[in-house]
């Protein structure tokens, strides 16, 4: 009897523990339509002074090429707490594609008002046709090249800068890849509101 007593105490604590788990993810999941971000992926950061959550498209972290064809895309949404300003915005990032132009628009989710409404540069070929395996080494040696002057430009301006570069890879595929560097340095006391995402891919 004792033995059944002792087994029933710890599948009742199990039980409860599992039941007051906290959700790890904040606020702004669920703030949004469950149908409209399914699958996308959850960072937060906080600093004591300004909180943030994120949630991005899988497809802009994988890098997986959208759909010829493709329109508009959501890249993601960012909710930014400053508690020092006690505010509260929640962003949400779009691409939207008209042939071979590409415009980031940032919209403020309460208002229904861009904040941001920028066209990013035009894509140039990367490197030499076919000379790479995956579009993740192709950014790498883009970065490589580019990277420091991308980031040390941001940082001199303090404002983002928009990049886009054209990968063919070996397999014949080639894709124009388009993204954001924000500002690392300290003087840049500027949150930034478009969501962070390793890049927007379209097909060639």
């Amino acid at each position: 009897m004792r033995i059944r007593i002792s087994s029933l105490v710890i599948v009742s604590l199990l039980a409860l523990v599992s039941c007051k788990t906290p959700s790890r993810e904040g606020d702004l999941r669920g703030s949004l339509p469950a149908a409209d971000v399914q699958g996308y992926h959850y960072a937060s950061a906080d600093d004591g002074n300004v909180a943030t959550e994120s949630l991005v498209n899988p497809a802009m972290v994988d890098l997986t090429p959208l759909a010829k064809g493709t329109t508009n895309a959501v890249v993601g949404y960012k909710r930014i707490h400053d508690r020092k300003a006690n505010t509260t915005h929640t962003y949400k990032t779009e691409a939207r594609i008209a042939g071979n132009d590409v415009t980031l628009v940032v919209t403020d989710t309460a208002s229904n008002e861009a904040v941001l409404n920028i066209k990013f540069p035009e894509a140039q070929p990367h490197a030499a046709d076919g000379q790479f395996n995956t579009i993740g080494e192709c950014l790498a040696d883009f970065f490589c090249r580019n990277g420091s002057a991308l980031q040390c430009e941001a940082n001199r301006t303090c404002r983002d800068q928009f990049w886009a570069v054209i990968c063919c890879l070996k397999s014949g595929l080639c894709v124009s890849v388009h993204g954001v560097v924000h500002p690392n340095t300290l003087r840049c006391q500027i949150l930034s509101q478009v969501v962070d995402f390793q890049g927007l891919v379209l097909t060639q």
